[in-house]
């Protein structure tokens, strides 16, 4: 089996209205999507997000595809390595100590390999007549998810901030739930905790995103005052370039800094969205203090680096709680041993392009994901709808 051909485009879809974090609003649902094709007729699809969508696609279309074709995707690792080191590699400082390489430059890279790596384990699963799941030795079954909800949104009151997360969190009966602080400082952030907590009640687990935007002294001030409140964790803190922040420095360590957080609050911490690959994750898990890990498998590397930071994770006794995507990481959550969570989202507001671009979307009932029992990831791409919305870079759309 060879692969012969590789496709790739993508979509944005608005959000109506915008969904704010603490460093700005998510106007768009966004997604690079591929497609991979081999010559006994098998295909594979994998997703990517993370970096310029046009420069991803133009990844996988200039760079990665001489690259794959003719090779065999039973094949994984050996395809994995040999896209890694085309310009990765290079990119990638030789020892990593929680510092950014250059990120920018390795963005694209790394959400196509994730795409394309996705992809493959898809036709590694068709082959063998499996799930990915059972691939890996897994048995389909529901995960538990949380809501991710409780953005920023421009008019909303606190009020109708909470009275529209109920509304989500009652329908698919939701158990966990997420929410954003962080945009105007540490005393918003409480005031926002605080007004969650009393609408959901006690018994709702709650999780808090700062998306990066303190320093470390607000960041362990606001963990502080957060306790009284019963965290499921607080996320992503402190950025790898808070405000105020020389990181230039040689002791600049964002890792370090966020297991001096760790030290110095009874929350749990949660992180690795933006770990770019185990060893960087290995950095975070050795110094961090976390107790979930959130590595993303559609921005940083796909299923085979995935399931080597999972195992990392399952030796130091955290967590998995992996970060978006659920229709992929359900799959991958399934099949470990200490999976905790899948991240998901009121779709209609957070992400309108989801459950319409891939056939066979993974429904929440109960609180649970519940995981495709099909061949591969169980889904595939809705042409129609890629094709009135998408922007193929190369797709033959059959």
């Amino acid at each position: 089996m060879k692969i012969s051909k590789v496709e790739t485009a993508w979509i944005t879809v608005p959000c109506d209205p915008p969904q704010g974090l603490s460093s700005g609003d998510i106007t768009m649902s966004t997604d690079a999507v591929c497609r991979i094709t081999t010559d006994e007729g098998l295909y594979g699809i994998g997703e990517a997000r993370g970096a310029s969508l046009p420069e991803i696609c133009r990844v996988i279309a200039g760079e990665y595809t001489p690259l794959l074709l003719g090779e065999n995707p039973v094949e994984s690792q050996y395809i994995w390595d040999k896209l890694y080191r085309h310009k990765l590699a290079g990119l990638t400082p030789p020892e990593q100590s929680g510092k950014r390489p250059d990120w920018p430059a390795m963005r694209p890279y790394q959400a196509a390999l994730a795409a394309v790596d996705l992809a493959i384990w898809d036709i590694k699963a068709k082959a063998r007549n499996l799930s990915v799941c059972e691939l890996l030795g897994g048995k389909p079954h529901p995960v538990v998810a949380y809501l991710s909800k409780a953005f920023y949104v421009e008019g909303q009151s606190l009020d109708e901030m909470c009275r529209e997360a109920i509304e989500e969190l009652e329908r698919d009966g939701y158990t966990h739930m997420k929410m954003r602080v962080g945009r105007y400082g540490h005393e918003d952030a409480v005031r926002r905790i605080a007004a969650v907590r009393k609408a959901v009640g006690p018994a709702m687990k709650i999780g808090v995103d700062v998306n990066q935007a303190f320093d470390c002294e607000t960041a362990i001030k606001t963990c502080k005052a957060a306790e009284e409140y019963d965290l499921m964790w607080i996320e992503e803190p402190l950025g790898r370039a808070p405000k105020g922040a020389d990181t230039k420095k040689a002791d600049y360590d964002w890792d370090a800094c966020l297991g001096e957080i760790a030290a110095n609050t009874s929350v749990p911490l949660s992180s690795g969205e933006n770990h770019y690959n185990l060893r960087d994750c290995n950095s975070l898990v050795t110094k961090g203090g976390i107790r979930y890990m959130q590595y993303d498998a559609t921005k940083n590397g796909g299923a085979t680096e995935w399931l080597k930071v999972a195992a990392l994770c399952e030796a130091n006794g955290i967590l998995m709680a992996p970060h978006h995507v659920p229709h992929f990481h359900i799959m991958l959550s399934a099949a470990i041993s200490n999976a905790f969570i899948v991240e998901c989202y009121d779709n209609k507001r957070q992400h309108p392009a989801w459950p319409h671009l891939f056939d066979g979307f993974p429904e929440v009932k109960n609180g649970l994901m519940e995981c495709p029992t099909g061949k591969g990831w169980g889904m595939d791409i809705n042409e129609k709808f890629l094709k009135k919305h998408g922007t193929p870079v190369a797709w033959d759309f059959r």
